[in-house]
């Protein structure tokens, strides 16, 4: 996700951007359902949990 983040800025992209997602998160879906495997995506991390302390 982060490549889609860095590679596209403001709104005037945003379509683009998002129908590229798109087709990436139908490959992962096709790929996912042919060989039935588990595909897990998130859009942010953090390399220490413990500086980012959203419920105390």
């Amino acid at each position: 996700m982060a490549l889609y983040r860095v590679d596209y800025s403001g709104r005037g992209e945003l379509a683009e951007r998002q129908q590229k997602l798109g087709l990436m998160l139908a490959r992962l879906t096709k790929l996912a359902e042919e060989f039935n495997v588990a595909v897990f995506i998130t859009n942010q991390m953090t390399a220490d949990p413990g500086l980012l302390v959203l419920f105390p």
